[in-house]
């Protein structure tokens, strides 16, 4: 009799494991910060900046980061060069610096001598996790326009 109990509680075991697993696997989303907007370059009214970007990974697991876009003051900042797929460390931080594209106007304000020096930034992306699972993650916020004075 306590054989069959047994037999019957590993049984259960077996069935529900499934459901707790998926539970465990569930991907949160990674945290995204710009520490820093860098210029680097000019050419008619386009800038080419660097952002130095942070991605936060809350998971126990690694996530391999698929796309990233950025907006600066509400525009697009157009990728140079598309981004390489990147690895986020398991329960890490991915420090990288990214090239983009952006337009004078879109950063006027961070251009002028006595102007805040300051960017709003909106960024997102997806991740992807072990078994193909995509994870969207944005951030937003206001990062300082690294010039040298």
């Amino acid at each position: 009799m306590l054989i069959l109990a047994m037999r019957a509680l590993i049984v259960i075991g077996f069935m529900l494991a499934p459901a707790a697993w998926a539970q465990t696997l569930a991907a949160a989303p990674p945290t995204v910060m710009v520490d820093s907007i860098t210029p680097v370059g000019a050419e008619k009214q386009i800038l080419r900046v660097v952002l130095a970007v942070r991605i936060s990974n809350p998971n126990s697991f690694p996530l391999e980061l698929q796309t990233l876009d950025v907006l600066l003051n509400g525009k697009t900042a157009q990728p140079d060069p598309v981004l390489a797929r990147v690895r986020i460390p398991p329960a890490g931080e991915l420090k990288m610096n990214i090239h983009r594209l952006v337009t004078m106007d879109q950063v006027a304000s961070a251009l002028l001598p006595l102007g805040p020096r300051e960017v709003q930034y909106d960024v997102s992306g997806v991740a992807l996790a072990a078994g193909g699972e995509e994870v969207p993650f944005a951030g937003r916020g206001t990062s300082r326009w690294a010039v040298s004075e």
